[in-house]
């Protein structure tokens, strides 16, 4: 099969299955959160709300929060919805874009997933590698109807990134389409920083062992990271928060690198052309690193300590802990599920490190290498937080098809097999992993153990709950029309968990919310726990200081096991004298704070 056929057969099977059983089947909710948050922020935009202007103003309020997300992600969503508006209600509009959004990404993703498995494997590992990346593995749940946050956005540069650069040495344009996707990389989102920094050093280290043959295509790859970064940082940051030296998001420090490392590389590129001493050469592609770190530690130093640099650590107990997505992968081994993962991910490594060694020459073991380097890098990211198990699962896919085609040809399988072979190749490693979680895991039908618990938690009638974990697995809770009946309510500030905030703000369009699950609302999520957890002695006084009117109450929150506190007493049935139900749809029950004269 061709791979251009091979790409559009994927697209169409794996986007049907996507948009139809994303939920019954694979255990994974459409929305979480962040998509939720995404929805609101878009939705804020069509209203005329500035581009510059990323604040959300109904949380936290009077400040509100400013968000650390891309108007990258935002503006195709809203052009989506915009123009579904046309033919269709508001309401649906909204929904068939949040399904086509992802859907359409996957199409691309796919295509260069093909790419990156035909550099390394040839012809025939091509279908292996999207089987993989769509069916084994959380890669591929990103691209699930409803997940319109930034991390599908991300596999995708990710990955445009890594097939440009096996195409560099012989294609020069590479390294412009290379650099181009660092900048996308940067400017959606921080988490990928770690396999950008792997690529800048890959293509230093191509233009130290031939800058005549990659030296023309790195020169470009430096300048399309350097002039990508400035452009996007000019066209979607507000110059404030570019100066402000943020570490959550691209600012000054991360857009210093960008560009002094990017021109540095430009630059030792091209004097690598005109220095015959190897160690010259090495210092050349040595000296953009330290000019990159150089400029961090100029505009904020705080930043060589990375993203977390600037987090309260109170949130940590309260709320960070909790989250799955941050969670460490060794805490989540309890699991069965993960369990699966394990065996899944340490047979990608036998066959990746196998496929290194089968290339023979260092140059044709360039590709393997670079894909191993960067597995190895996503695996340490996911020993810290679960959510690096996606680029694990996506550096893997192409590496792992590549090295079972290249197994298959050795035995000698007639040329046309090839494929076939590799196939059954890729379904004998699956196995274990497959077994694993048909026998113990969460779901059916979940493809494995890493789609189920590294993307959302499947619901369970007593899940396990790191401290301060919040449960929305409960049905109707992640669902933002069932808070719309708070919007027939006179507006006024809700408290609640912190993961309702979003889902509130979608139900309605005059409410605000105390608290949202991001971690520069810390003052918002902390307020939120000390309000909920607190004893009921001095709570109705805390809760009109505050200015709280209301306060929501769906599915399980941490504060819930704090006895004597307000939230057990609501899960409990036992609302305070002067909390009154004011809204009861489903699981979400809504009171609100009787007039101070009542009673």
């Amino acid at each position: 099969m061709q791979p251009r056929s091979a790409v559009a057969l994927a697209w169409g099977v794996a986007g049907a299955l996507f948009l139809a059983k994303s939920t019954s089947v694979f255990g994974v909710r459409d929305l979480d959160t962040d998509d939720v948050m995404r929805l609101v922020q878009v939705r804020d935009l069509l209203a005329g709300q500035g581009w510059f202007d990323l604040t959300q103003h109904r949380v936290d309020p009077p400040d509100g929060l400013v968000m650390h997300w891309s108007r990258l992600v935002d503006a195709p969503i809203a052009v989506l919805i915009a123009l579904l508006r046309l033919p269709l209600p508001a309401d649906a509009a909204e929904r068939v874009a949040m399904a086509l959004w992802p859907t359409l990404l996957l199409l691309p993703a796919l295509a260069v997933v093909a790419s990156i498995a035909r550099s390394l494997g040839g012809r025939a590992s091509v279908p292996v590698a999207l089987m993989l990346f769509c069916v084994v593995g959380p890669a591929g749940t990103q691209f699930f109807a409803g997940r319109i946050d930034h991390h599908n956005l991300q596999i995708l540069a990710c990955l445009t990134a890594l097939a440009a650069m096996l195409r560099l040495p012989t294609q020069r344009w590479a390294g412009l389409v290379a650099g181009l996707a660092g900048a996308v990389m940067l400017a959606v989102g921080i988490e990928t920083l770690p396999y950008l920094v792997v690529l800048c050093g890959a293509a230093a280290l191509m233009a130290a062992h031939d800058p005549d043959r990659t030296g023309p295509g790195v020169v470009l790859f430096g300048l399309g990271l350097a002039g990508g970064a400035a452009l996007l940082t000019a066209a979607t940051v507000p110059p404030q928060q570019v100066m402000a030296a943020h570490c959550d998001a691209i600012s000054a420090p991360y857009l210093g690198a960008a560009v002094a490392g990017g021109l540095a590389l430009a630059a030792g590129a091209l004097l690598m052309r005109r220095t015959p001493s190897g160690a010259g050469r090495l210092a050349f592609a040595v000296a953009p690193g330290a000019v990159a770190l150089a400029a961090v530690a100029a505009f904020g130093p705080h930043c060589l300590r990375g993203p977390v640099a600037e987090i309260d650590p109170r949130l940590g107990p309260v709320w960070l802990n909790g989250v799955q997505e941050m969670e460490p992968l060794l805490r989540l081994l309890r699991s069965a599920d993960m369990l699966a993962t394990i065996t899944a991910v340490a047979a990608a490594f036998g066959v990746a490190s196998w496929a290194v060694l089968a290339k023979g020459r260092p140059t044709r073991a360039a590709g393997p290498t670079l894909c191993l380097v960067l597995m190895g890098v996503a695996l340490l990211v996911a020993a810290g937080q679960v959510r690096g198990a996606y680029y694990v699962n996506a550096f893997a896919s192409p590496l792992i098809a590549a090295g079972l085609a290249t197994a298959v040809r050795r035995m000698q399988v007639r040329p046309d097999h090839v494929g076939s072979a590799a196939l059954a190749g890729v379904l004998a490693v699956s196995a274990p992993g497959m077994l694993l979680n048909m026998a113990f895991g969460t779901g059916p039908g979940a493809p494995s153990g890493v789609a189920s618990a590294s993307a959302a938690p499947a619901p369970a009638a007593a899940p396990s709950r790191s401290p301060g974990q919040t449960s929305l697995s409960e049905p109707g809770c992640a669902e933002p029309n069932v808070f719309n009946p708070i919007g027939a309510l006179p507006p006024g500030l809700v408290l609640g968990g912190v993961d309702l905030g979003p889902l509130v703000l979608a139900g309605t369009t005059a409410h605000t919310v105390l608290g949202a699950p991001y971690h520069r609302n810390a003052a918002g999520i902390l307020a939120s726990h000390d309000l909920l957890a607190g004893s009921l002695d001095g709570a109705e006084e805390r809760l009109r200081a505050r200015g709280v009117r209301y306060v929501a109450l769906c599915g399980r929150t941490p504060e819930q096991d704090r006895a004597g506190g307000l939230a057990a007493a609501l899960a409990a049935g036992t609302p305070p004298a002067w909390l009154e139900l004011a809204v009861r749809n489903g699981p979400l029950r809504v009171y609100r704070l009787r007039s101070a004269n009542a009673g």
